[in-house]
């Protein structure tokens, strides 16, 4: 993919870990896991975080119960979450105000 991208001539391009939060000006860009094994190359999510909203664009990422909780317990109760639907929100705020 890399030499693709070179290729391409794109000359700022940085390979990302799960997780590992990237600074830019005053937003936090946190690349999240893609549990979707189906396709050869999976794609990354992202947290966007400017010290009061969180937004995740979800992109390819299966939904899990747990993958919720850690974004939870990384940055609060407050992501708006880009995505078709996802019945598992409703779940997981059930069982934490519940």
């Amino acid at each position: 993919m890399l030499e693709v991208l070179k290729e391409l001539e794109l000359k700022n391009v940085t390979v990302v870990e799960d997780f590992k939060a990237i600074e830019y000006k005053d937003i936090t860009l946190t690349p999240t896991p893609s549990l979707n094994q189906q396709d050869y190359f999976p794609e990354h999510g992202l947290l966007v975080h400017d010290g009061s909203v969180t937004i995740w664009n979800q992109v390819d990422t299966i939904v899990s119960p747990e993958l919720l909780n850690t974004f939870i317990d990384y940055r609060g109760n407050r992501i708006w979450h880009i995505c078709v639907i996802s019945p598992c929100w409703r779940e997981i705020f059930a069982f934490k105000s519940g």
